[in-house]
């Protein structure tokens, strides 16, 4: 369990409680479970993933990882 999270990484966090949800990018700085610290340009935040109030994280995907899609190279100014 302890590299349910990579350190370095970027994820979309998901916490709320009832029907008050919001979610926020963050760098994963350490993992020591249940305890999730986390990292923005501006602030540090640590979550307790075994809150009621964790909802979820998922990984952000790096550039190298994305998928081409066929519509890269579309170029709207060609097609008309």
């Amino acid at each position: 369990m302890s590299d349910m999270f990579e350190i370095g990484r970027r994820y979309r966090v998901t916490t709320g409680l009832g029907e008050q949800r919001g979610y926020s990018s963050f760098t994963v700085e350490a993992w020591e479970p249940p305890l999730l610290k986390l990292k923005t340009p501006w602030d540090e935040t640590i979550i307790n993933t075994s809150s009621p109030e964790f909802i979820s994280a998922e990984k952000e995907m790096r550039d190298e990882e994305r998928v081409p899609s066929p519509f890269d190279d579309f170029d709207i100014a060609e097609s008309e």
